[in-house]
């Protein structure tokens, strides 16, 4: 007989509420988890994902921290714990697990883009833009890395360059309206 209470399937039930974005019960389950599991980096690292979802950083920091106690070499929690800092705009916290993310993910293009994403709101516009350009040469149609690349682009003074992403960005999703308001961002400066 199936024992739906076994940790593997408490865990595999956190996923499910996690992945369908029932972050409340997927906290739930995951504490339940880790109440007699203990030692289980991934239960930990994905408690604090869905803490961080529910705004409620410090337990996200909490948690991340406990994975990677647990597991040094966590590239995954690490990425979402600099997500998190960015998020409570501790930038250079953020960057810090950013650098350590890309030593075990260094094919990953959504580090270098929250990278450059994150050096954009710093006001490190040539950085951020070479941080992007690392995210599109892994994955060339990154449509998300190309518009905030082209907004890093008007805001570093480079406003042709910027629109030509940004409408490279429209091409690819018509539906994205931070493009649109990047764009008209742009014009503003121009005019």
């Amino acid at each position: 007989p199936q024992d739906f209470n076994s940790p593997d399937m408490v865990l595999s039930r956190g996923f499910l509420f996690e992945k369908e974005n029932l972050f409340e019960d997927a906290i739930r389950t995951y504490e339940h988890f880790i109440s007699y599991e203990s030692e289980n980096a991934w239960a930990y690292a994905h408690l604090a994902d869905c803490y961080r979802e529910c705004a409620q950083f410090e337990l996200a920091i909490h948690n991340f921290s406990k994975a990677l106690t647990l597991d040094g070499s966590y590239g995954w929690a690490y990425a979402q714990r600099a997500m998190t800092y960015s998020q409570m705009e501790e930038f250079d916290l953020a960057l810090k697990d950013i650098e350590v993310a890309e030593s075990y993910l260094p094919e990953d293009e959504w580090l270098f883009a929250m990278k450059g994403e994150i050096y954009r709101e710093k006001g490190l516009y040539e950085l951020a833009i070479a941080a992007f350009n690392q995210a599109i040469h892994l994955k060339p149609e990154y449509v998300w890395s190309i518009a905030h690349r082209g907004r890093a682009l008007v805001e570093n003074g480079q406003i042709p360059e910027g629109l030509n992403d940004l409408d490279r960005a429209l091409q690819c999703d018509p539906d994205y309206v931070w493009a649109y308001y990047s764009k008209g961002e742009a014009f503003r400066k121009l005019n």
